[in-house]
């Protein structure tokens, strides 16, 4: 962990040792009719020498000196459109989306704009629906900022049409996550849980990505294997300048924090980072002898067996104890630094960001029962109580996600890039109840106590490029090759439960 922020802040201190001097004028240009992009537009600064053309991404940008200055868009069978009172400042971004048609589209966009530049705006997921040949929604990270979530399953439940189960699971349509599928720019992913088609979504911080598309009909370049729907999440990509976000938040849960009532056990060293320190794991000694392990009876009758079960079973953890303690407040925080530099005289995009969250939640007086129909039902009308305990519940959960992405644009028509990602979780539970279990005996009080220690955790590499091919009418050639490992442990899971009179 202390290599990881060392470096992002050495990054930053690079990045930041390097004063501009110039401005940046950069967006994109789409045709008006089809929202796709224009590749070889030409954009012209009018009285300078300077200008440039749009990429395969549509994308351009121009490094020119503090001033005011009117811009003019162009392209082959398009009206070409100029743009006047275009301020730039020394180290600012003016962002200019254009949209070029057969006749002028007046956007209104002739305004000094100092915001960074964003492709995941509202305006840019409607025109995204409007002209897909598929039913698709979607949100953008402008959304997803504006509205606080810190995870993607969090987010995605502001798409018309999805729901989210358990915090995790996402139901597109209604149908259950057996029939959805997740993918990662266009790759797909291994999910967590064997009994489950889909990704578990809290796993992604919103502060890596730029846009979640949910398909909710199919196509042929999309995955064949859903029915309810498909979601893809896209992560950031190639910054137009420097750019640096960090934020703090912190929560406050009435039922645990600063209070005396928040059910715990023992815990790792590693807790915070979302790992088990090995602590909870099975004795060594139990993993040796795994195939060979000797049963209780063997003992009964021979001294030698008896003594092996004697060792292997004391070997276990044998601390039970469960505690109930003062919470923390909940706390987050998140940190993301990108820029643009020039490697072998090439156009170099690099992300980097790094966020966490670890939050506590519980309750007491919670209540569990079990009745039973134990007569005819045109005989009686009350249900014969079998269980019923008074519960209290403690859980401690900790994700967070890292993620360096680069993009090189080798010209304005070929780009390679490189992402690689890692997100961790660890969730500790804690339960205690006691009440009566009449089906046994009435007259005992009933206690069940229960520890449960989950870890999480998905590695992706990817490795993707994008090339339009001039000389042959325009051809784009997407490709991607991606690796992924996901891995869904349970060191530690244990149940002890004891009546007395």
């Amino acid at each position: 962990m202390k290599k990881i922020i060392f470096s992002l802040f050495s990054l930053l201190a690079i990045f930041t040792s390097i004063s501009a001097q110039t401005g940046t004028i950069a967006g994109k240009v789409l045709e008006a009719d089809s929202g796709f992009e224009i590749i070889g537009g030409t954009i012209m600064v009018i009285g300078t020498d300077k200008g440039t053309a749009t990429d395969l991404d549509g994308s351009y940008q121009i490094d020119i000196e503090p001033g005011s200055y009117s811009l003019e868009f162009s392209y082959v069978g398009l009206v070409s459109q100029t743009f006047d009172n275009i301020v730039v400042k020394a180290g600012e971004l003016v962002t200019l989306d254009v949209q070029l048609g057969t006749s002028a589209v007046d956007l209104g966009l002739d305004v000094t704009v100092t915001a960074k530049a964003s492709r995941t705006s509202v305006a840019a997921l409607m025109t995204l629906q409007k002209e897909a040949p598929t039913v698709v929604d979607g949100i953008g990270s402008a959304q997803i900022s504006q509205s606080g979530d810190s995870d993607v399953a969090a987010a995605v439940r502001r798409v018309t049409g999805v729901t989210v189960e358990g915090g995790k699971y996402v139901y597109v349509r209604g149908l259950g996550d057996r029939y959805s599928k997740t993918t990662l720019n266009g790759a797909e992913i291994p999910g967590l849980d064997p009994n489950r088609n889909t990704v578990q979504m809290d796993l992604f911080p919103t502060n890596l990505i730029d846009n979640i598309l949910v398909y909710k009909t199919f196509a042929p370049n999309l995955p064949g294997d859903f029915s309810g729907g498909l979601v893809d999440i896209a992560t950031k990509d190639f910054p137009s300048q420097f750019v640096f976000n960090a934020s703090l938040s912190a929560g406050y849960n009435t039922n645990v924090t600063f209070g005396d009532n928040f059910l715990t056990s023992r815990t790792g060293s590693k807790d915070f980072i979302g790992m088990d320190d090995g602590s909870r794991a099975l004795p060594q000694i139990v993993r040796d002898n795994e195939n060979n392990f000797p049963q209780f009876g063997e003992g009964l009758s021979n001294p030698q067996k008896a003594q092996e079960v004697a060792n292997l079973t004391s070997a276990f953890n044998s601390d039970w104890s469960q505690d109930n303690k003062s919470a923390f407040l909940n706390h987050g925080f998140s940190v993301s630094v990108g820029d643009q530099k020039e490697l072998f005289g090439k156009p170099l995009g690099i992300i980097a960001a790094l966020s966490y969250d670890r939050t506590f939640s519980g309750y007491s007086n919670g209540r569990t029962g079990i009745y039973e129909l134990t007569a005819r039902i045109d005989q009686t009308d009350v249900l014969t109580s079998q269980l019923e305990t008074v519960d209290q519940r403690g859980q401690e959960e900790v994700i967070w996600g890292s993620m360096l992405s680069s993009t090189m644009k080798i010209s304005p028509t070929h780009k390679i890039g490189l992402t690689l990602m890692r997100n961790q979780s660890g969730t500790n539970v804690v339960m205690y109840q006691e009440g009566q279990k009449r089906r046994d005996d009435p007259d005992d009080i009933f206690q069940a106590r229960t520890w449960e220690y989950t870890e999480r955790s998905l590695t992706t590499g990817q490795l993707n490029g994008k090339h339009v091919l001039t000389d042959l009418n325009k051809v784009e050639i997407d490709w991607l090759a991606s690796y992924s490992i996901s891995e869904q442990d349970e060191p530690d899971l244990r149940f002890f439960t004891n009546r007395y009179n």
